[in-house]
């Protein structure tokens, strides 16, 4: 079976999308051409390891596969069974201040649920776990329980956003594949645009979800249809164009997140043995 080489762990939010198609332009590397996300590790790995090398078919053998699910470094099991899978794969990590994060993935959230509170409400109540994902330092002292620290590459991501050059020929190396001059303006971020219908958001997510679980499916609407045509075609239709959501985080909420992830931060500077000057909080 044909496995991953690689494999993006998180985490949500911190240019996950941004820096999987700068890989995917390197001829050394290939992810799937629908599903950057795989969600094997965490909410398909009933379906076994067949339904997961099923992503990988017909791959030569001279090329490194890989996938990138944000979710899987939050959740100690996933962990686990990347290891169980593979002890000596490689894991890439990408961390953004996490109350900046916090507040990003909260916007993602408005996009396609019916949040009606404040983002002060949200991080006060911790609704749905949302200041969990942030507690990278916990994290990350997992998964160096689970794997040596030359398998995991740990990318800040205010840096790769100053200098990608520099930060994805780090990358390559780590990756153990040939040099390579990316193309920066080839490579889509996600943005918070406004959407006019929530539920043909969520439309669009059942449909993926459903294609990525079902190989059939999947077979169907992406190779017999022009899928991907056709879910880029609903998003614009979707996207009230040039306008994004935008909501101000207070500085009472913003010093908050500051004491809430300060103890974290400490011990994820320990792991990586540095200063974190790239935060301002």
């Amino acid at each position: 079976m044909r496995l991953p080489d690689f494999v993006g762990i998180g985490s949500p939010r911190c240019g996950t999308t941004w820096i999987s198609h700068l890989l995917n332009q390197h001829p050394e590397i290939h992810f799937n051409p629908y599903f950057k996300e795989l969600h094997y590790f965490d909410n398909n790995y009933h379906r076994g390891p067949g339904w997961y090398s099923g992503f990988f078919e017909g791959v030569p053998t001279n090329l490194k596969c890989a996938e990138f699910t944000p979710n899987y470094m939050r959740q100690r099991e996933s962990i686990s069974r990347i290891l169980k899978m593979n002890p000596k794969i490689k894991l890439i990590v990408s961390l953004r201040e996490p109350g900046i994060r916090a507040y990003s993935h909260y916007m993602q959230r408005k996009r396609y649920k019916s949040w009606t509170d404040g983002f002060d409400v949200v991080v006060g109540n911790n609704e749905e776990q949302i200041l969990d994902f942030g507690a990278y330092g916990e994290q990350l002292e997992w998964v160096y329980e689970n794997f040596s620290a030359s398998q995991v590459h740990v990318i800040i991501f205010e840096n790769m956003i100053e200098h990608p050059t520099d930060e994805m020929a780090k990358l390559f190396d780590f990756l153990g594949v040939a040099a390579f001059d990316i193309e920066q303006n080839r490579a889509p971020k996600n943005q918070m645009i406004e959407v006019r219908y929530k539920w043909l958001t969520q439309t669009i997510r059942g449909i993926r979800s459903s294609c990525r679980r079902h190989k059939q499916l999947r077979n169907l609407f992406y190779e017999l249809l022009p899928g991907k045509k056709i879910i880029q075609s609903l998003r614009k239709l979707n996207a009230i164009t040039g306008t994004q959501i935008k909501e101000q985080m207070n500085s009472e909420t913003r010093k908050y997140l500051s004491e809430y992830y300060a103890k974290d931060r400490l011990l994820l500077e320990k792991l990586l043995n540095r200063k974190i000057t790239e935060w301002s909080t």
